[in-house]
């Protein structure tokens, strides 16, 4: 591999490495010292699921600023994994860490999930059992379930009526709490039918 191949997969490689350190440690028995000697002094062949062209993209993508907000901080970390979903092999994994500390982003760190969950626990199941698509209309009010208020995270403002596509940006608390509680209680009197 090339230096600037090896320089772009830096975090994959990175994670692959510590991985291996930690197989050999634990496998055979031996100290830190002993495994990183057999990875880095031995010729040690450790072969990996990195798909190179995956992972081109990916670097190339995550260290071109045009896809972060200029207003923000030059300072921002990123990180991004692809895996197989049928095998569970990471395919491609970088990071974006302007000041390299060692630590991997991808791996390493610990974030909130941010909206990213909305999508996920909000919209997909009520996409699923065809109760939404990206068109629907929810409107974007003050809504509460069982006694809890929800709000956005912006405050006690709301849009009002608005299709699920732009309720995502920026993603309101209200139409995705909406959403699944209406997959919810969907599923509920489905269960409540059948049984």
């Amino acid at each position: 591999m090339k230096l600037h191949r090896l320089l772009i997969a830096l975090f994959f490689l990175q994670s692959v490495v510590k991985q291996t350190d930690n197989d050999l440690q634990t496998q055979m028995r031996i100290g830190e010292a002993e495994a990183q000697d057999i990875i880095f002094n031995r010729h040690t062949r450790i072969f990996s699921t990195m798909n190179q062209t995956m992972q081109g993209i990916m670097d190339k993508a995550i260290s071109d600023n045009a896809y972060y907000p200029q207003e923000l901080d030059a300072n921002l970390q990123a990180a991004m994994v692809i895996m197989d979903y049928h095998t569970g092999q990471v395919k491609a994994l970088s990071g974006r860490d302007k000041d390299y500390t060692g630590v991997n982003p991808a791996t390493d760190l610990l974030r909130q999930p941010g909206s990213t969950f909305q999508i996920l626990a909000g919209y997909a199941p009520a996409m699923d059992m065809g109760l939404i698509n990206a068109d629907s209309t929810v409107v974007d009010e003050p809504f509460s379930i069982d006694g809890l208020q929800v709000n956005n995270w912006w405050g006690n403002t709301y849009k009002g009526e608005m299709t699920i596509r732009p309720g995502r940006r920026p993603a309101g608390q209200c139409n995705c709490v909406k959403s699944d509680t209406g997959a919810t209680r969907y599923t509920l009197r489905s269960q409540k039918l059948r049984s």
